[in-house]
Protein backbone atom coordinates (compact mmCIF):
# COMPACT_ATOMS: atom_id res chain seq x y z
CA UNK A 1 0.00 0.00 0.00
CA UNK A 2 1.35 3.40 -1.04
CA UNK A 3 1.52 6.39 1.52
CA UNK A 4 -0.34 9.13 0.69
CA UNK A 5 0.85 12.45 0.65
CA UNK A 6 -0.99 16.47 1.12
CA UNK A 7 1.19 18.02 -2.12
CA UNK A 8 3.02 20.65 -1.09
CA UNK A 9 0.58 24.10 -0.89
CA UNK A 10 -2.18 21.59 0.85
CA UNK A 11 -1.05 23.28 4.65
CA UNK A 12 -0.04 26.80 4.51
CA UNK A 13 3.27 27.60 6.07
CA UNK A 14 2.89 31.18 6.52
CA UNK A 15 -0.13 32.30 8.20
CA UNK A 16 -1.64 36.13 8.27
CA UNK A 17 -0.67 38.04 11.21
CA UNK A 18 1.10 35.23 12.91
CA UNK A 19 4.95 35.02 13.45
CA UNK A 20 7.24 33.29 11.31
CA UNK A 21 7.97 30.51 13.95
CA UNK A 22 5.94 28.00 15.55
CA UNK A 23 7.02 27.97 18.88
CA UNK A 24 7.61 30.36 21.55
CA UNK A 25 11.61 30.63 22.69
CA UNK A 26 12.17 30.41 26.51
CA UNK A 27 13.25 33.83 27.76
CA UNK A 28 17.17 33.78 27.84
CA UNK A 29 17.90 34.76 31.76
CA UNK A 30 20.60 37.96 31.44
CA UNK A 31 23.99 36.29 33.78
CA UNK A 32 24.24 38.19 37.71
CA UNK A 33 27.35 39.42 36.58
CA UNK A 34 26.25 41.80 34.08
CA UNK A 35 23.48 42.44 35.88
CA UNK A 36 24.67 43.75 38.71
CA UNK A 37 27.18 46.23 36.41
CA UNK A 38 24.34 47.27 34.71
CA UNK A 39 22.31 48.09 37.82
CA UNK A 40 24.99 49.62 39.21
CA UNK A 41 25.87 51.70 36.02
CA UNK A 42 21.99 52.87 36.47
CA UNK A 43 22.59 54.00 39.96
CA UNK A 44 25.67 55.21 39.13
CA UNK A 45 24.14 57.48 35.80
CA UNK A 46 21.11 58.34 38.76
CA UNK A 47 23.63 59.51 41.55
CA UNK A 48 25.77 61.97 38.68
CA UNK A 49 22.88 63.56 37.15
CA UNK A 50 21.80 65.87 40.00
CA UNK A 51 25.46 66.20 40.89
CA UNK A 52 26.37 67.90 37.41
CA UNK A 53 22.98 70.01 37.38
CA UNK A 54 23.47 71.26 40.95
CA UNK A 55 27.70 72.08 39.90
CA UNK A 56 26.30 73.37 37.06
CA UNK A 57 23.64 75.90 38.96
CA UNK A 58 26.64 76.49 40.92
CA UNK A 59 28.87 78.10 37.95
CA UNK A 60 25.79 79.68 36.69
CA UNK A 61 25.20 81.17 40.28
CA UNK A 62 28.90 82.21 40.55
CA UNK A 63 29.77 83.56 37.20
CA UNK A 64 30.49 87.06 36.81
CA UNK A 65 30.76 88.76 33.74
CA UNK A 66 30.43 92.62 33.95
CA UNK A 67 31.02 95.22 37.08
CA UNK A 68 27.48 95.89 36.98
CA UNK A 69 26.58 92.40 37.49
CA UNK A 70 29.32 92.09 40.80
CA UNK A 71 27.92 94.94 42.26
CA UNK A 72 24.23 93.70 42.06
CA UNK A 73 25.64 89.98 43.34
CA UNK A 74 27.58 92.25 46.13
CA UNK A 75 24.40 92.34 48.60
CA UNK A 76 24.42 88.76 48.99
CA UNK A 77 27.95 88.11 48.67
CA UNK A 78 29.36 86.65 52.15
CA UNK A 79 32.57 88.70 53.38
CA UNK A 80 33.87 88.69 56.62
CA UNK A 81 33.77 91.17 59.35
CA UNK A 82 37.65 91.65 58.89
CA UNK A 83 36.54 93.70 55.65
CA UNK A 84 34.55 96.98 55.45
CA UNK A 85 33.11 96.85 52.18
CA UNK A 86 32.97 100.49 49.81
CA UNK A 87 31.15 100.61 46.34
CA UNK A 88 32.54 103.28 44.26
CA UNK A 89 31.62 104.72 40.88
CA UNK A 90 34.13 102.72 38.90
CA UNK A 91 35.59 100.25 41.37
CA UNK A 92 34.60 98.45 44.72
CA UNK A 93 36.78 98.27 47.50
CA UNK A 94 37.87 95.89 50.04
CA UNK A 95 39.42 98.21 53.21
CA UNK A 96 40.97 96.74 56.65
CA UNK A 97 41.24 99.45 58.74
CA UNK A 98 43.92 99.19 61.54
CA UNK A 99 43.79 101.16 64.58
CA UNK A 100 46.87 99.67 66.87
CA UNK A 101 49.03 102.24 66.37
CA UNK A 102 47.08 104.93 68.15
CA UNK A 103 45.54 106.43 64.66
CA UNK A 104 42.96 104.23 62.00
CA UNK A 105 45.29 103.46 58.95
CA UNK A 106 44.13 101.29 55.98
CA UNK A 107 46.44 98.44 56.36
CA UNK A 108 45.30 95.59 53.66
CA UNK A 109 42.93 96.55 50.79
CA UNK A 110 41.49 94.72 47.59
CA UNK A 111 40.33 96.69 44.39
CA UNK A 112 37.88 95.35 41.89
CA UNK A 113 38.00 98.10 39.22
CA UNK A 114 35.60 98.35 36.87
CA UNK A 115 36.85 96.28 34.35
CA UNK A 116 37.51 93.55 36.59
CA UNK A 117 41.14 93.81 37.56
CA UNK A 118 42.16 93.07 41.35
CA UNK A 119 44.57 94.69 43.10
CA UNK A 120 45.75 94.12 46.77
CA UNK A 121 47.83 96.05 48.59
CA UNK A 122 49.65 96.09 52.32
CA UNK A 123 49.58 99.66 53.48
CA UNK A 124 51.20 101.18 50.47
CA UNK A 125 52.80 98.22 49.11
CA UNK A 126 51.26 96.36 46.47
CA UNK A 127 51.10 92.40 47.01
CA UNK A 128 52.20 90.15 44.70
CA UNK A 129 54.00 87.60 46.34
CA UNK A 130 54.16 85.31 49.34
CA UNK A 131 51.07 83.39 48.62
CA UNK A 132 48.56 86.14 47.33
CA UNK A 133 48.95 86.65 43.48
CA UNK A 134 45.57 88.19 42.13
CA UNK A 135 43.61 86.77 39.56
CA UNK A 136 44.44 88.31 36.06
CA UNK A 137 40.71 88.71 35.84
CA UNK A 138 37.45 88.60 38.12
CA UNK A 139 35.24 86.00 36.52
CA UNK A 140 33.84 84.20 39.67
CA UNK A 141 32.87 85.07 43.11
CA UNK A 142 34.61 82.18 44.57
CA UNK A 143 38.01 83.35 43.49
CA UNK A 144 37.11 87.11 45.22
CA UNK A 145 36.31 85.23 47.92
CA UNK A 146 39.71 83.25 48.25
CA UNK A 147 41.52 85.98 47.11
CA UNK A 148 40.23 87.94 50.45
CA UNK A 149 40.51 85.24 52.46
CA UNK A 150 44.10 84.96 51.20
CA UNK A 151 45.11 88.79 51.09
CA UNK A 152 43.14 88.98 55.05
CA UNK A 153 45.51 86.11 56.36
CA UNK A 154 48.44 87.51 55.06
CA UNK A 155 51.46 87.65 57.55
CA UNK A 156 53.15 91.15 56.92
CA UNK A 157 56.57 90.76 55.84
CA UNK A 158 58.19 93.32 58.75
CA UNK A 159 56.24 91.01 61.56
CA UNK A 160 57.52 88.11 60.00
CA UNK A 161 61.36 89.41 59.78
CA UNK A 162 61.00 91.39 63.31
CA UNK A 163 60.49 88.07 64.95
CA UNK A 164 63.25 86.45 62.85
CA UNK A 165 65.62 88.89 63.63
CA UNK A 166 64.98 89.50 67.23
CA UNK A 167 65.55 85.38 67.38
CA UNK A 168 68.99 85.26 65.79
CA UNK A 169 70.05 88.39 67.72
CA UNK A 170 69.51 86.72 70.43
CA UNK A 171 70.92 83.85 69.37
CA UNK A 172 74.21 85.66 68.58
CA UNK A 173 74.26 87.38 71.89
CA UNK A 174 74.01 84.25 73.85
CA UNK A 175 76.43 82.59 72.03
CA UNK A 176 78.94 85.91 72.44
CA UNK A 177 78.06 85.73 75.89
CA UNK A 178 79.25 81.68 76.29
CA UNK A 179 82.70 82.78 74.06
CA UNK A 180 83.02 85.50 76.56
CA UNK A 181 82.74 83.47 79.66
CA UNK A 182 84.72 80.60 78.30
CA UNK A 183 88.09 79.67 80.41
CA UNK A 184 89.12 78.35 77.37
CA UNK A 185 89.44 81.06 75.65
CA UNK A 186 92.77 83.30 75.63
CA UNK A 187 91.94 87.62 76.06
CA UNK A 188 92.93 87.75 72.14
CA UNK A 189 90.53 85.45 71.07
CA UNK A 190 87.66 87.00 73.61
CA UNK A 191 88.31 90.43 71.74
CA UNK A 192 88.12 89.00 68.76
CA UNK A 193 84.83 87.39 68.95
CA UNK A 194 83.31 90.57 68.89
CA UNK A 195 85.07 91.35 65.71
Amino acid sequence: MGLTRLSQDAVPTVFPNSPSYLSDCAPVREEPESKRKRLEDQQLQGAIQPSVESHEDEERQNRVSSFEQLVSLLPGFPVSDFWIVKKLENAILFLHVDDKSGHPEVERSVTVSCDMNVLAFWKNVKLCEGGVSAPDFLDDMRTLQAFLDSVEHYKAPDACEKDEKREACFQLLFSLLDDISSESLLPREKKKSFH
